[in-house]
């Protein structure tokens, strides 16, 4: 399993509880975010969570170029706009930092940055559930599935492609 020493499987009920941890802290700072991007692969499922639990503002999903050629571009419509990029887990932060970079260029207002989890030390994020135990490696329910034999984990081939299962 590499550098991680254990699984941490979420549950889908700890996922929707916290995003609802996301959303409080994104409420409690009085930030009001017009525009939601969401940042594709793992982003999708918390990013359109955290939308319902937002509603006032828009969504859309993007992804870094690094990680997929045909990637869909940035709306054009973020400028002047406070916009708030969300993510599931991030290691490095690239993908998150990429995507940054992107709509900063397009004129937003402000943007700040949600995520789930992250690595230990990594403080680039305004908006956070709880940085990962250094030994953990985190599995979302959109990664994993129960069949006979328990359940089965997915990893990404190649980090972005066809998934293969891990046990």
């Amino acid at each position: 399993m590499g550098d991680r020493e254990y699984l941490n499987i979420l549950a889908w009920e700890s996922v929707h509880a916290d995003v609802g941890t996301l959303a409080g802290q994104i409420e409690a700072s009085g930030y009001k975010p017009d525009l939601i991007l969401g940042i594709g692969q793992g982003g999708i499922i918390p990013s359109t969570l955290l939308y319902f639990a937002l509603p006032e503002a828009r969504f859309r999903i993007v992804y870094p170029k690094a990680s997929d050629p045909g990637a869909v571009e940035p709306p054009s419509d973020v400028a002047g706009r406070r916009v708030l990029l969300a993510d599931d887990l991030a290691i490095t932060g690239d993908s998150l930092l990429e995507v940054k970079n992107t709509i900063a260029a397009l004129g937003p207002a402000e943007i700040r940055t949600a995520c789930l989890y992250a690595s230990t030390g990594y403080a680039g994020l305004d908006y956070l559930v709880r940085n990962l135990d250094p030994m953990e490696r985190i599995v979302f329910p959109w990664y994993c599935g129960v069949d006979v034999d328990g359940v089965r984990v997915y990893k990404y081939k190649e980090r972005f492609g066809k998934h293969e299962p891990v046990r």
